[in-house]
């Protein structure tokens, strides 16, 4: 699960690599590898409606259009307010309402299997009774919204996305590699869905059968295209995550069944790295653990498959969220194999080993004062509630000699009216902008699942931030 949001700006394009949005594929050849899924949509409907920030993010612009003429009016429905409750009660969120919606039987919303059961093989923060509550309110909202209606007039936009997104993921991922390398696993099926409502947000729910098969949806988020244009679509992108999100239906259960020897060391490092894993989401051990597997092995097989770049770009990626062990991972795996199997018998021993030995590393750098790096100043500060509108410059204040890398995020930044730069020592960053009265800027300084972005000369990373500020009103005339 990838909380990301999206930066279009064209001199960030040569600054940023934007990672895009990701998808899957059935196993089963299926003649539509790609769908848009109504439940999928009408929920993240309720999610905007409802101030969901994740799923807030512009899209499609004649889409976001289409959606907000129809569904606006419904902003205070019984639904909505729900889903509020819901979030700051329980913090319900993200991936929480995409994997209770491809749960649920379409248009009726009632679960496809006892809800108890779904709870049990999924991880999320619904409890029973929120979930019973929220199908039910589901059900009413797709009735009172007239929700068949829109979805039936949005039909041809939805093939064609289809078969824009179809062709490009076709043959993806290479199945046999990972039988040959993880083992077979009769019964996985895949299904790419276009969430088109969802930003750059890209969700791996899973759905067990009452006879053992696993139903993996990857949901995909989409990039920001503006009024009238086509859309444009980062294959590449897509599937470095489709690999990804297809390792966990390996990597998953074998960390589950090898707990007693990986929870120790996993346990010990999540303490080490808390605050870095917590922004992501990643809270337990297991989370910790699920990643660490799961990139080692993307990371595999792109190495595999002679693909340089997406390993390069990969290894960014994992560098700036924190899991810079994972290329001695996947060494580990590969040169532990078993019959050419990366996860037998010896792996769990050594992938403790690999995590301990990586918290003596994180001691010894901080014994001897090696630090993240920090914003030492922020101009304007963090919090400022009366910025004027007329500053032309927003600085940033470094704590240490950066490199060249500069990582701004979020739909809610300025406009940049030139590019970044820095001071003679790279240590203050000046961003040229042009702000408007009565806003509140919210920029994403570096971003948990995207590569590059802030880092210092000596190979230090700034963890991902948010740098929140509001201009004052005009004054009355």
């Amino acid at each position: 699960m990838d909380r990301v949001r999206p930066s279009h700006r064209p001199w960030l394009a040569a600054l940023l690599v934007v990672l895009g949005l990701f998808g899957s594929q059935r196993l089963d050849a299926s003649p539509r590898p790609v769908v848009v899924d109504t439940r999928v949509e009408l929920a993240a409907v309720a999610n905007r409606l409802a101030g969901f920030e994740e799923f807030s993010a512009p899209g499609i612009a004649d889409y976001d259009a289409a959606v907000e003429t129809h569904f606006q009016r419904y902003q205070d429905h019984p639904v909505v307010q729900l889903l509020r409750a819901l979030r700051q009660q329980h913090g319900i969120g993200y991936s929480d309402t995409v994997a209770l919606a491809l749960a649920a039987t379409p248009h009726r919303w009632q679960s496809q299997q006892p809800l108890a059961l779904w709870l049990r093989d999924t991880s999320s923060n619904w409890t029973l009774d929120t979930a019973q509550a929220y199908l039910e309110a589901m059900a009413a909202f797709e009735r009172d919204t007239d929700a068949a209606a829109f979805f039936h007039a949005q039909q041809r936009f939805y093939r064609r996305v289809e078969a824009e997104l179809g062709p490009g993921l076709q043959g993806w991922p290479d199945v046999a590699w990972f039988e040959q390398t993880l083992g077979p696993q009769p019964g996985l099926r895949l299904q790419i869905i276009a969430g088109l409502l969802h930003g750059r947000g890209n969700y791996g729910p899973r759905l067990r059968g009452s006879d053992g098969s696993v139903q993996m949806y990857a949901v995909l988020g989409v990039p920001e295209v503006p009024p009238g244009e086509a859309n444009a679509w980062p294959f590449a992108a897509m599937q470095r995550l489709l690999v990804h999100e297809f390792a966990h239906s390996w990597v998953n259960p074998w960390v589950d069944g090898q707990a007693a020897t990986l929870q120790p060391a996993a346990t010990t490092l999540l303490g080490a790295t808390a605050e870095r894993m917590a922004i992501q989401a990643y809270g337990s051990w297991q989370a910790l653990a699920y990643e660490t597997l799961v990139r080692a092995v993307t990371r595999g097989y792109f190495q595999d498959n002679g693909d340089s770049a997406s390993v390069a770009l990969l290894s960014q990626e994992d560098a700036a969220r924190g899991f810079g062990w994972v290329p001695a991972a996947t060494d580990q795996l590969r040169g532990g194999a078993r019959g050419g199997r990366w996860l037998n018998a010896g792996t769990a021993g050594a992938m403790a080993a690999l995590l301990e030995a990586q918290v003596a590393q994180l001691q010894a750098r901080a014994a001897a004062g090696v630090t993240s790096v920090s914003v030492a100043r922020q101009v304007p500060a963090a919090g400022d509630t009366q910025v004027d509108s007329a500053l032309a410059q927003l600085e940033l204040y470094f704590d240490r000699p950066m490199g060249s890398g500069v990582g701004i995020f979020g739909d809610r930044h300025p406009t940049f009216t030139g590019a970044p730069r820095w001071d003679a020592d790279r240590r203050v960053l000046r961003l040229p902008v042009a702000l408007q009265p009565s806003r509140e800027y919210v920029i994403e300084l570096n971003s948990p699942s995207m590569p590059g972005g802030f880092a210092g000369k000596d190979g230090t990373v700034l963890p991902a931030q948010v740098w929140r500020f509001r201009t004052r009103a005009l004054p009355a005339h």
